[in-house]
């Protein structure tokens, strides 16, 4: 699939929030809290995320991706490109 990241970049406020969308299709699982996608945050260390899956949970998820979408494409929000 395809894959685009990028980057909200702001002076205004504090921003820590992760949060990380899998579409297939129709359906869909995000992941909303404030850990980063690592091995040790995976694995080892103490993290707080809350799953949400499309098929079950259809407005809080629709929440998410609406919000999700909302800072993605925020002028503040930047591509990030490859060197």
């Amino acid at each position: 699939g395809d894959l685009t990241l990028r980057v909200f970049e702001t002076n205004t406020k504090g921003f820590h929030l992760k949060t990380y969308v899998f579409l297939t299709g129709v359906n869909g699982v995000a992941f909303a809290g404030s850990s980063n996608l690592s091995a040790p945050a995976l694995t080892t260390s103490i993290e707080w995320n809350y799953k949400v899956v499309s098929s079950s949970e259809k407005q809080g998820f629709s929440e998410i991706r609406t919000s999700f979408e909302d800072l993605f494409n925020d002028a503040a929000s930047t591509p990030v490109t490859p060197k």
